[in-house]
């Protein structure tokens, strides 16, 4: 979800960026670049990603908006000794040609804080999408600076006048500043490959606490020019749980077994994004047998509620979306960021939960390289890296949605035999970490853990409660 690319079309300028260059910025802050050379003036509300660019020096987003700025600097002796127009032109026609019917504007010559530029608008499709990079270049005293800015059309005429600002505000630091450590994250999962893991989890809510441990084997195998198909088999299962009668206990063994066994297996590309999912029929055949065993035995259209049940609880477009977050939270959420050792990069983004419907809502985001660690006990050359991400959701439009869906469910649930009770949702907030050790060469991992703390304030037929979720799962692989 953080990864997907920005659609963008650009209109050409009508006029300097040198009308934007003595403007000043409310609210404005320095944002300064990791090698310690060069720096520009943003908007508080940007933030630095360490997912936009691997290469680059200074990376700056508006998130909310979708643009970003990317500076690459090239010292003397890492390029061939080149005039600003020759260097301009090369770097602008190798991104026209990497690009689906690529074009690329005439060359449009600035000053930027004293030192000369020239800007390309450089247009393309990758897949079904048009892009759009405006690159500046400048030549400072001590390297030439490449900026890259990406912005979408339809906020184009919104956001120019910022974007404009920020790179106009470009300029080599008066004094060199020392330059930050960075571990890049690269995407190499073997072909062929395969991991044994265990899992246990744990779950306390007002109902009491359920417990669950789980063993089996991850599989990689290659799927053609496509990339890897990645299957997970469950060997070894058990749940219990404190609030249920023995009866009830089994059927929910029974259905958790069938929900995380046999999972289905799911497609991803070479550079690590995630594809599509195989094989849903059986899984939703083996989720249906499970749910209608709770079933009344007089209960004529069991079957029918079986699956109403199912598809509400577990539907197609929720399981795509919790395999996909799966994948997202070991390799795509990081696959091509470099990341300075210790520094919290913080952004806004949207949330989506296909049980909630089409709604998206804002979510803020919160990620860390925390330092190496060993990848086991005996990993005496501390190989992998320790990533922390916090996430939170909340809002009025999430408890809105979150109230319709409850209320679908247990109408369901209920059927035309009882009249169930209506459900207002006065306020849901989801905080979620997910800490990971990983082998930043490859990404595989070697440990994720999972917490959630969901707190929810509801009435039910006019009585108020408030409940609190607290869930940790803990999987550790092997390989």
């Amino acid at each position: 979800m953080e990864r997907c690319a920005f659609k963008a079309t650009i209109a050409l300028f009508g006029a300097s960026l040198l009308a934007w260059a003595t403007l000043s910025m409310a609210g404005a802050r320095t944002v300064y670049s990791d090698d310690g050379i060069s720096e520009l003036t943003a908007p508080e509300h940007w933030t630095v990603r360490a997912d936009i660019g691997r290469e680059a020096a200074l990376r700056v987003s508006n998130s909310a908006a979708d643009y970003h700025i990317a500076v690459y600097t090239y010292l003397p002796d890492e390029i061939e000794p080149t005039t600003l127009a020759q260097f301009a032109e090369d770097f602008s026609s190798d991104l026209m040609a990497s690009l689906g019917d690529g074009r690329v504007s005439a060359p449009r010559k600035l000053t930027i804080n004293g030192r000369p530029a020239v800007q390309y608008e450089v247009s393309g499709r990758v897949g079904e999408d048009r892009f759009v990079y405006l690159n500046t270049t400048v030549e400072g005293k001590r390297a030439k600076h490449q900026l890259v800015a990406t912005v979408s059309e339809a906020d184009y005429p919104v956001h120019k006048g910022a974007l404009n600002k920020a790179i106009v505000s470009f300029r080599e630091s008066a004094k060199p500043r020392p330059a930050k450590d960075r571990i890049d994250l690269v995407f190499d999962w073997s072909e062929n490959g395969e991991s044994r893991f265990s899992t246990q989890s744990r779950n306390v809510d007002r109902r009491g606490t359920r417990e669950m441990q789980m063993s089996g084997t991850m599989t990689m195998r290659p799927l053609g020019d496509e990339g890897l198909l990645v299957s997970t088999r469950v060997t070894d299962f058990k749940v219990t749980s404190s609030d249920q009668g023995e009866a009830k206990n089994n059927f929910m063994e029974d259905l958790m077994q069938q929900v995380t066994s046999e999972i289905p297996d799911y497609v991803v590309s070479p550079d690590g994004e995630f594809i599509r999912v195989e094989n849903l029929g059986a899984y939703y055949g083996r989720l249906e047998q499970a749910m209608s065993k709770a079933m009344p035995e007089d209960d004529t259209g069991s079957q029918d509620r079986a699956k109403t049940l199912i598809r509400n609880l577990f539907p197609e477009e929720a399981l795509m979306a919790a395999l996909q977050d799966g994948w997202n939270r070991q390799v795509e959420n990081w696959a091509g960021g470099s990341y300075v050792v210790g520094e919290s990069y913080r952004y806004e983004t949207q949330y989506q939960m296909p049980a909630l419907g089409e709604a998206a809502f804002p979510m803020s985001v919160s990620q860390k390289l925390e330092g190496r660690v060993p990848c086991h006990e005996q990993d005496q050359a501390r190989s992998c890296v320790r990533l922390v991400q916090t996430s939170q959701v909340s809002g009025a439009a999430f408890d809105q949605a979150m109230q319709q869906y409850l209320n679908r469910v247990i109408k369901d649930a209920a059927g035309d035999k009882s009249k169930p009770p209506m459900i207002a949702v006065d306020g849901v907030e989801v905080v979620k970490t997910i800490t990971l050790v990983t082998d930043p060469e490859t990404l595989l991992p070697h440990e994720e853990t999972e917490s959630e703390i969901k707190t929810t304030r509801i009435s039910v037929d006019g009585r108020k409660q408030t409940g609190k979720d607290v869930s940790e799962t803990v999987t550790r692989y092997s390989y």
